[in-house]
């Protein structure tokens, strides 16, 4: 586990600030993500840069009061998601507003969990701009997500809001509410990093799909991996939805200040809430720029921590911003409807109409875990109490579907075509992984049951179970055999595929696997009938030996003479006499015919001599020359 650095300093008013550095080395978690599977950040312009925040910590009894500019009017509200239909409770006269020293870009506040109670959590922030003038009041709520892979923390805290360059803060709660007497105010300064820059790139493209949207990578927007402290999200087995978000933040942020948010959040997500990374699968900005979220890879069904009860095989998308006040953007819903399309056309999913949402918690709508009927793509507060993702948002959802149908074309996906002609979800699962490019020309998805698909103009669509795509990965995948010509094959002692290069890869039923090229597996197929034939699968590599190439199988061996170019093989209890009695550099010398049938049994030539096998007696004896 990655060691937190923490470095105390006292000055001016503030008694009792701490200061975090979030620091360590780069996990390794991502060895626990499937091996070798292709990972989808995005390639937009700005080079990786990890940015390290820092986390000032305020106990709130140490900070100065001020008088409040004006009681709260009948709309300053904060709403606890905690306990359903929790009463909204409104900041009145008697709320205690104190001074906070303005050392991040992003606060929130947190409290330790046994001082919790049911009450909803009443506090608002504000900040005063370089112009001197004073934001409105912002109400924040309890953050009512849990995250399935969390590491978990003794702390409650509500939703992060973003100041940006704030030249004042203040934070405003009701005098009375025992937690925050308790509470710490938690400041996150983000650092910088290139993808501070707005910057446009074109995405690329699978085939027959909506083109992917320019999204910053984890790297690229200046994540520091070490925060997560080797926690690697869980991945699911599909994508069944989507869920759209607000983060509540601030709406006066620039296109340049994106990226800082988004390390923010993240910072506050891992460090604050204890969550294994940040909670949204991808998040999005008014401005059109879109950012990696959650560790994992955007083509796999990465579970998130953003909707408590239906984080499992959902994908979370939010947009930066409070649209309970703010009007959506054309180009922030432009982003968004893009993101959504390509995401869903990725997994055959049409998003429109409604789906199967498996999913509950005792304080969301559905408090009894189950399947329940909703829109393939719905808001946040269609499953737990928030007003998330704001008024403004959310009326807007009806147009971000429509649009979303209009982007979305995976019918003609070649891939998509024989998935679904060969029993699509019902015989192969759900897309597990979506469809992604792998190479020049090939297409991949991986469905739940296991079946890779891969799509070439040459060879079209073929499929392959995982033992062996696992197998050709581990060898070199493409560049090693080149692309599959055939599907997998099954046979009464195993699988096999035929690939570009030559070679066929193998696995017997009792998961031996392994491949055969060359003159060795010419003969099998053609003069030992492969599979069905005496010899069966092969068990072990071809090796050299002695000037022959050679490789067993579950009848017997075949031999590759590199002289003279002649292929033979032996087979049975000849093939286990031969090997116990020296084989290839033994008394009996080199095999020179095929085993050949006698009247008494069968026989077969070595370069010293005769192997006979005797029916009658079942034995076996070796005549030298």
């Amino acid at each position: 586990m990655t060691k937190r650095s923490k470095y105390f300093s006292s000055g001016g008013a503030v008694a009792s600030t701490r200061v975090v550095v979030l620091s360590g080395i780069i996990s390794l978690g991502a060895q626990l993500l499937p091996a070798a599977l292709p990972q989808l950040g995005a390639e937009a312009a700005p080079a990786p840069h990890p940015v390290r925040p820092v986390l000032r910590q305020h106990d709130v009894q140490t900070l100065r009061e001020v008088t409040p500019a004006a009681p709260a009017d009948p709309s300053l509200t904060a709403r606890a998601a905690s306990t359903a239909g929790a009463r909204a409770v409104a900041l009145g006269g008697k709320d205690r507003v104190v001074e906070v020293p303005v050392e991040g870009r992003l606060v929130g506040l947190s409290w330790p969990a046994k001082t919790n109670g049911n009450e909803p959590v009443a506090v608002a922030w504000r900040s005063r701009q370089a112009d001197g003038s004073w934001t409105g009041w912002t109400p924040v709520t309890a953050t009512s997500q849990a995250d399935p892979s969390a590491r978990g923390t003794d702390r409650v805290s509500t939703d992060p809001f973003w100041v940006g360059g704030a030249k004042a803060i203040e934070l405003r709660y009701p005098a009375s509410d025992p937690r925050i007497k308790a509470a710490r105010v938690e400041e996150v300064e983000p650092g910088t990093s290139p993808a501070d820059q707005p910057a446009t790139a074109s995405g690329n493209s699978a085939v027959a799909l909506p083109s992917r949207p320019t999204i910053f990578s984890r790297a690229q927007w200046g994540a520091d991996e070490s925060l997560r402290q080797g926690c690697v999200p869980t991945i699911g087995n599909r994508i069944n939805g989507v869920v759209v978000h607000h983060d509540a933040g601030s709406n006066s942020y620039t296109a340049a200040d994106s990226a800082a948010i988004v390390r923010s959040i993240y910072a506050y997500h891992t460090q604050v809430n204890g969550w294994c990374d940040i909670g949204y699968n991808v998040i999005v900005d008014k401005y059109g720029q879109a950012f990696e979220g959650r560790y994992g890879g955007l083509n796999l069904p990465v579970q998130g921590a953003h909707a408590l009860g239906f984080n499992e095989d959902s994908f979370g998308i939010s947009m930066l911003g409070n649209y309970m006040t703010a009007t959506p953007t054309s180009a922030g819903l432009d982003i968004l409807a893009r993101v959504i399309a390509w995401r869903l056309s990725g997994v055959y999913r049409n998003g429109t109409g409604t789906t199967q949402w498996h999913g509950g918690a005792a304080t969301t709508r559905y408090p009894n875990v189950g399947t329940y009927t909703l829109p393939m793509i719905i808001g946040h507060r269609d499953v737990n109490y928030t007003d998330c993702p704001g008024t403004n948002l959310y009326a807007a959802l009806p147009s971000v579907r429509t649009r979303v149908s209009q982007l979305i074309s995976y019918t003609s996906s070649p891939i998509y075509s024989r998935y679904s002609a060969t029993g699509g979800s019902a015989k192969w699962g759900p897309v597990w992984m979506a469809e992604t490019p792998v190479g020049a020309g090939m297409n991949e998805t991986i469905a739940s049951g296991g079946a890779r698909f891969y799509s070439t103009p040459s060879f079209g669509t073929r499929w392959m179970g995982p033992g062996l795509d696992g197998m050709w990965r581990g060898l070199g995948w493409t560049s090693w055999g080149g692309y599959p010509w055939t599907d997998e094959i099954t046979t009464p002692p195993g699988w096999y595929v035929e690939l570009e290069k030559g070679k066929t890869l193998t696995m017997t039923r009792e998961g031996a696997g392994t491949w055969t090229e060359g003159a060795v597996r010419n003969y099998w197929v053609s003069r030992a009938n492969g599979s069905y034939g005496v010899l069966r699968m092969p068990v072990e590599r071809m090796t050299l030996v002695a000037g022959f190439w050679q490789q067993r199988f579950e009848g017997g061996t075949v031999y590759f003479n590199t002289a003279n170019g002649q292929t033979v093989h032996t087979e049975g209890g000849m093939d286990t006499y031969y090997r116990d009695h020296g084989f290839l550099t033994g008394s009996m010398g080199t095999p020179t015919t095929d085993v050949v049938s006698t009247t008494t049994g069968a026989q077969q030539g070595f370069s010293a001599g005769v192997l006979r096998w005797d029916r009658a007696s079942d034995a076996i004896t070796f005549s030298a020359r």
